[in-house]
């Protein structure tokens, strides 16, 4: 019985070593805040350290890396986004990981909640996902050769009568 018990309590330790440091709902809810929210909600983690941070086409895009192991490379980015005739602007994040078994487990995760794949195929460089909701846009890109995998959210447009 104790061998069982330690086998179990091995494979979670194992699993939770291996397992993405942020969620999908949790990366899908930072393109809905401005950099500073994004910043505090991120740090309040304590998985991610801030790497850099720069404008690029009018947005203060900040780059954050984990803190987790070297063998363990997980980067967010926010702050881009898409300015709207109307003056709004449309967010998105961007989560790469050089473990592509982080971007399988978000899949898996927006499949649980019913988020539909619109889209499969393949470049001559990665294998291309694309799942949408009412809200968001989620583009997988996972590398044929298993070195990276690169998630960007994107909010959508939402027209209301």
């Amino acid at each position: 019985m104790r061998k069982f018990v330690l086998a179990l309590v091995v494979m979670a330790l194992t699993l939770t070593a291996n397992a993405q440091s942020i969620s999908l709902m949790n990366l899908a809810n930072l393109t809905s805040l401005n950099n500073q929210q994004a910043a505090d909600d991120i740090n309040a983690r304590k998985q991610f350290k801030l790497q850099s941070g720069g404008e690029a086409d009018g947005f203060l895009v900040e780059t954050y890396q984990t803190t987790a192991p070297r063998g363990k490379v997980e980067t967010i980015v926010v702050g881009m986004g898409y300015k709207l005739a109307s003056g709004g602007i449309l967010h998105s994040v961007t989560y790469t990981s050089a473990n592509p078994q982080d971007a399988i487990n978000l899949m898996g995760q927006a499949k649980s909640i019913n988020v539909k794949q619109s889209f499969h195929g393949t470049d001559a460089q990665d294998n291309i996902y694309i799942f949408d909701s009412f809200l968001y846009r989620m583009v997988v890109r996972i590398r044929l050769d298993g070195s990276r995998a690169v998630i960007d959210i994107s909010q959508k447009q939402v027209l209301v009568w």
